[in-house]
């Protein structure tokens, strides 16, 4: 099934429903996860309103916002700035600093060898570790439940890593199956790998950097990358349910909500 929204500006754009669970299929129509939308086209902007999008969430820094841009978005949405990150964890500050150095050798030294797996396993742990971020994905995740029916879209800059994780967290907690949670996830590397290549090409040939397929583990989704953060879940918190309830704050009440929201036959 078709899950993309045909954005020329935003690729990885795409609703979340569908999926089956035992309470019946993730509806269609509600909830998008997507990339920046800084550079929407008019046409894009039309197709966004068809949607019915009526709030967005950015999950970006306000360092990515000043960097690659504010969001275009139709007339009367909503804009919501969430941004997850931290000094310790932004991935787009390492990557600025590495690429800008110009440092072959600091370059290898932080990303060869795994180098640059672990800075994604350690990112994802982060994501579940850190109280200020589960707190800002509960937040998020309290919007669609407050939202009801009404679509909302959220994203980061790539739409793959909070983007991401979001959407794990919020496809299990409806219902969906590990297996299925994984292969939406995994959805994004086709799309970033094709906009990855031209900017690994484009790093080399500018001799920014010797060894520019060491940011491909930073580019990239990856099953390892996602299962830190669910194993993270369960040394932390035990299961999932008691992540919900005790890392992200989320009552009976919000997950009931959600169901009803998102849920055929709910």
């Amino acid at each position: 099934m078709g899950r993309g929204l045909g954005l020329s500006g935003a690729t990885n754009a795409r609703d979340i429903g569908g999926y089956a669970t035992a309470r019946g299929p993730v509806r269609t129509g509600r909830v998008y996860r997507s990339d920046a939308l800084a550079k929407l086209t008019d046409d894009d902007l039309a197709a966004l309103a068809g949607a019915g999008v009526t709030t967005v969430v950015d999950l970006r820094g306000q360092s990515e916002v000043d960097q690659l841009g504010a969001d275009r978005l139709p007339p009367g949405v909503t804009a919501v700035h969430l941004p997850i990150l931290d000094a310790t964890t932004d991935l787009y500050r390492l990557l600025g600093e590495l690429i800008g150095s110009r440092d072959a050798v600091r370059q290898r030294a932080e990303l060869a060898d795994g180098g640059g797996e672990r800075f994604m396993t350690d990112m994802y742990r982060w994501f579940v570790s850190d109280e200020g971020a589960r707190d800002r994905f509960g937040a998020l995740l309290r919007r669609i439940a407050d939202a009801g029916g009404t679509p909302l879209l959220y994203h980061c800059t790539a739409g793959k890593d909070r983007t991401g994780w979001t959407t794990a967290v919020l496809l299990t907690l409806l219902g969906v199956d590990r297996d299925t949670v994984y292969e939406d996830y995994l959805a994004s590397n086709p799309i970033v790998r094709e906009a990855a290549a031209t900017m690994l090409a484009g790093l080399r040939g500018a001799r920014v950097m010797a060894e520019p397929e060491l940011l491909q583990p930073l580019l990239d989704v990856r099953p390892e990358y996602l299962a830190a953060a669910f194993d993270e879940v369960d040394r932390r918190f035990g299961t999932f349910d008691g992540f919900v309830a005790d890392g992200l704050g989320l009552d009976a009440g919000v997950r009931a909500a959600l169901a009803d929201a998102l849920l055929d036959g709910h």
